[in-house]
Parts: C-alpha cells; structure tokens; sequence
C-alpha cells in the first residue's frame, strides 16, 4: 500500500529569473514482505518505508547566451521492519529437505535503517555566437552531495539464531 504525494511549485520572479519548489513523500507498507511458497505469513516480516525528497532551484537568463541554475535540495527514506506480532516467541526454523520455514522471520535487516543526502548544485551555460567546426554548449558546474545512514537492527526477542533440520540417513 502506498499513498504518494507530490507538490510541485514554479514561480516567475521575472522574465529572466524564475524559482521552482519540489517536495515529494511516498510512505508504504507491506504487511507480508519477504513471502514466498516456501515462507508462510508468521515467517514474513512487516516492512513501513517511507521516502522523500524536496528542492529549491534558481533558473536565471543572465544574458541571451548565458544561463545558469542552483539547487538545493535534500532526499532520503526511513524503513522500519518488524517481526510478524504471531511470531515474537517463536525462534526461526528451517527444514533443509523442504525449504520450508516457520517461526520468525531471518531477516538481517530487522529494525530501523534511514538514510537522508542533502545536495547542492550549480551549473552555468554558455552557448557561443560564433560557430568553429559546428555549434556548441559550453558547461561548467558542480554537484555536492552529504549523506548520513543510521541503522538499528536490535537483538531479536526469538533470539538471534535459526534452528536448522536435516534428515541424515532418511532419518
């Protein structure tokens, strides 16, 4: 389930210059994530995400060949997975000979994990009068981005193990 919102907002400070605003969020959850033939509900785990972004930008025409634009802007998502509420005293088990797992889910990324990236950019650019062996763009610019990841993945109550079965001589 997913329940995006996007608002976008341009903005003519003048016939040269203009502003543009983004922000964008897309939560969504998936209450049986990691499910397969051979992993039934109890073994899924609940997985909540949450995504977003937002920008400023400056366009600007600062003469009839010279253009140039800055942004500012941030981006990133916080994800939450969580073990099946059935399955919160029951240690993971897994049958070799049918693949088939019961109990918690086995998940390394049990817990939180965030990562937000701010970013600032500019670029400027020119496009000559004259031609020489064509026409051309002239560009120059830079992008920085800083990033931070948190990440909490706690020890598990059904503890931190998985019980394995095998059949050893049809035993």
């Amino acid at each position: 389930h997913t329940d995006n919102t996007t608002l976008k907002v341009s903005y003519q400070l003048s016939p040269r210059h203009r502003l543009v605003g983004m922000f964008a969020r897309s939560p969504g959850s998936d209450e049986a994530s990691s499910g397969s033939r051979f992993v039934p509900l109890e073994s899924t785990e609940i997985l909540t995400q949450t995504n977003r972004a937002a920008k400023v930008e400056w366009q600007g025409a600062l003469g009839p060949r010279l253009l140039v634009s800055a942004i500012a802007g941030q981006g990133g998502l916080v994800a939450l997975r969580q073990i099946q509420q059935m399955s919160l005293s029951t240690p993971n088990h897994f049958d070799r000979e049918t693949s088939y797992q019961t109990g918690a889910s086995w998940n390394d990324l049990i817990g939180t994990r965030s990562f937000y990236r701010k970013q600032v950019s500019g670029n400027l650019n020119f496009y000559p009068q004259r031609t020489l062996l064509g026409t051309h763009q002239l560009t120059a610019g830079t992008v920085l981005l800083f990033g931070t990841p948190h990440v909490s993945f706690p020890n598990q109550d059904t503890g931190n193990y998985r019980l394995v079965f095998d059949r050893v001589g049809g035993v």
